[in-house]
């Protein structure tokens, strides 16, 4: 085991390939680009290595929940014991996977791993990590999978292909499709992240310069969304005389629009987004592979266009630049600007949790990974 100069060392002088952390505690993976074979697990705050392995391939993902722990390599899969790192299983022959595609649930009722399951169509697997055994085979689209995300009870996924252009949500036990939704007509778009939040809202992010809010409505007889305009009303009207259009028009129309949107300032890079919940609305963050979080209002009432409130210098020490001045706009966040994303009393209720001094062996089953997305919803930066 490595001692807390080692690490100190290590984080300052290694290139990282992948860095993963496990919910709100201080166990941490790390994957370095010079030796992107080796996975190395640190407990952070201690600054302790606990484990290490040497895989045959190089590993393109890792994925965390309170029980399992996953590697990803380009054709296999491992599965590990959190509580002990002992291995437990192996997916052996998976299609070649060399973007890490994958997802895990955070429930531990449901440790659910999807990846995908081929690599010529949209097929996702899903795979019983407790149980070790597959559960289902979804066929969510006609393109490549580019990227997946489970709800926090683990019984719903949404996915995305490499076409960018709809987002669907499936039931994870039976692969029946809930939702489906439009993320656009006129151009294709790279799917860098997806979040659920409250099972209720979906956020995406590409390489766009827009990010979209999805809403999981289960109401039949939902009016026209207000923020879909004509797409929507059009939308209303296929399904009662779909007979008219063609097959393809039918589908296109009768795919839900968003239900909030986030314009950023240019286009071109890989964003990440997460939804969390404040003491006011819930707002909206976008991480972007340029070193800015943004982060915006969302009016869960109207919908719409989501408000910029401020903007932060991730990779310099800079003050957040606040889009908003008076104190009474900060509500649900902080009585006045300071360095905290969130307001105090949520920042302690998400500060990461230390493990007790029996080291990874303290992981409890209950942990709640859904609190902890201003810790998560940027922890994995690969290199490509």
């Amino acid at each position: 085991m490595r001692s807390s100069s080692a690490l100190i060392r290590t984080l300052d002088s290694e290139e990282m390939y992948l860095v993963q952390t496990l919910c709100s505690t201080d166990l941490v993976a790390l994957v370095s680009a010079a030796n992107r074979s080796t996975l190395r697990i640190f407990l952070f705050r201690r600054k302790k290595e606990i484990f290490t392995q040497t895989f045959k391939q190089s590993i393109v993902a890792v994925q965390m929940n309170q029980r399992r722990l996953t590697v990803l390599l380009e054709d296999s899969i491992s599965v590990l014991d959190v509580n002990g790192m002992s291995h437990l299983h192996t997916i052996q022959d998976c299609p070649s996977n060399k973007s890490g595609i994958s997802a895990i649930s955070s429930n531990s009722n449901h440790s659910y791993l999807a990846y995908p399951g081929s690599t010529l169509m949209g097929a996702v697997n899903i795979f019983d990590t407790v149980y070790l055994k597959s559960v289902s085979v979804i066929q969510a689209h006609n393109s490549p999978v580019a990227a997946l995300v489970f709800n926090t009870t683990g019984n719903l996924i949404a996915t995305a292909s490499e076409k960018g252009t709809v987002i669907r949500v499936f039931s994870v036990v039976n692969g029946l499709k809930l939702h489906e939704f439009r993320r656009g007509v006129k151009r294709l778009a790279s799917i860098c992240s997806l979040h659920f939040y409250e099972s209720l809202y979906l956020a995406c992010a590409s390489n766009t310069e827009t990010v979209h809010v999805f809403k999981l409505d289960t109401d039949t007889n939902k009016s026209v969304n207000k923020s879909g305009g004509w797409m929507d009303y059009l939308s209303q009207a296929v399904r009662s005389s779909a007979a008219v259009f063609s097959t393809q028009a039918a589908e296109v129309l009768s795919q839900d629009r968003d239900f909030a949107h986030a314009h950023l300032p240019s286009s071109g890079c890989r964003r990440f987004a997460v939804i969390i919940k404040t003491e006011a609305n819930p707002r909206l963050l976008v991480a972007s592979e340029e070193g800015i979080l943004y982060v915006y209002n969302v009016d869960t009432e109207n919908g719409g266009q989501c408000e910029l409130l401020k903007q932060y210098s991730i990779l310099t020490k800079e003050e957040p630049v606040w889009i908003r001045k008076s104190s009474s706009d900060y509500a649900g966040m902080a009585a006045a600007p300071s360095n905290s994303m969130v307001p105090e009393s949520q920042s302690q209720q998400n500060r990461p949790v230390p493990f007790e001094e029996s080291s990874f062996y303290s992981v409890q089953e209950d942990t709640d990974c859904s609190a902890a997305a201003p810790q998560t919803y940027a922890n994995v930066v690969k290199k490509h």
